[in-house]
C-alpha cells in the first residue's frame, strides 16, 4: 500500500523520466475550477485539457461543488484546502504515457489544529496520509465531476482527519480529455 506522503514525496522529487512538468502542470488550487468560466471548461485551453461534455454538465457540477462548501463552512471550524496537478506516468508493459491527476490536502497557519503549513509544497514526513485512487470514468481522467469528488474527499476532515492523497488514475493515455467529443471512437481505441 502506497501512502499519500511518499506519492507527494516522490513527485516533489520527480526526474524527467518519471514525470513531466511541460505544459505548466505545476501545483494550483483545485476549488480554482469553481472561478473558471464554464465554456472554457468544455474544452481544450493552452495545456488544460477538456474537463466537461457540455455548459450543462459544467454549471451543475460548479453549483453543486459551491453549494457542498457553502455547507461544509458552516458545518466544520477546521478548514482545509486543495491542491493538484497533473502527473505523466508510463505503463510499464507497453510503454504508453498515461496523464492522471494528483490532489493534495493544503493547510494554513488559521487550520484549528494546525500551526504549520502543510502540502505539495512542504511534506511533513511525520505525518501519514492515506492515498486514494479514483479510476476515470467513461470520459476519460479529465472529468469535473472527479476533481470535484476527489477535492470533497482530500478535504473532508470528519473521514481523514489530516485529509488523504487523491490520484486521478488513467488508463487510457488521454492527455487533452479527447473521451468527451465522441464516444464510439472513444471505446474503439480503449
Amino acid at each position: 500500500m502506497t501512502s499519500g506522503n511518499f506519492l507527494l514525496r516522490k513527485m516533489n522529487g520527480l526526474t524527467t523520466n518519471e514525470s513531466s512538468n511541460e505544459g505548466g502542470h505545476d501545483w494550483k488550487s483545485e476549488i480554482g475550477l469553481l472561478t473558471e468560466n464554464p465554456r472554457s471548461l468544455c474544452s481544450v485551453v493552452g495545456t488544460r485539457p477538456r474537463l466537461s461534455k457540455n455548459l450543462e454538465q459544467t454549471i451543475l457540477v460548479q453549483e453543486e461543488w459551491k453549494a457542498e462548501l457553502d455547507n461544509r463552512s458552516r458545518m466544520w471550524k477546521r478548514q482545509i484546502s486543495s491542491s493538484g496537478r497533473s502527473l505523466l506516468y508510463k505503463d510499464p508493459i507497453d510503454g504508453s504515457i498515461l496523464y492522471g491527476h494528483v490532489i493534495s490536502p493544503v493547510y494554513s497557519n488559521r487550520d484549528v489544529g494546525h500551526s504549520e503549513k502543510f502540502g505539495p509544497s512542504a511534506i511533513d514526513s511525520r505525518a501519514s496520509l492515506p492515498c486514494v485512487i479514483f479510476f476515470q470514468t467513461g470520459a476519460g481522467p479529465h472529468d469535473i465531476f472527479l476533481h470535484w469528488k476527489a477535492h470533497s474527499l482530500v478535504t473532508d476532515v470528519d473521514t481523514f482527519h489530516d485529509g488523504c492523497v487523491v490520484l486521478i488514475a488513467d488508463f487510457t493515455s488521454d492527455d487533452r480529455g479527447w473521451g468527451w467529443d465522441n464516444g464510439e471512437a472513444y471505446i474503439q481505441l480503449i
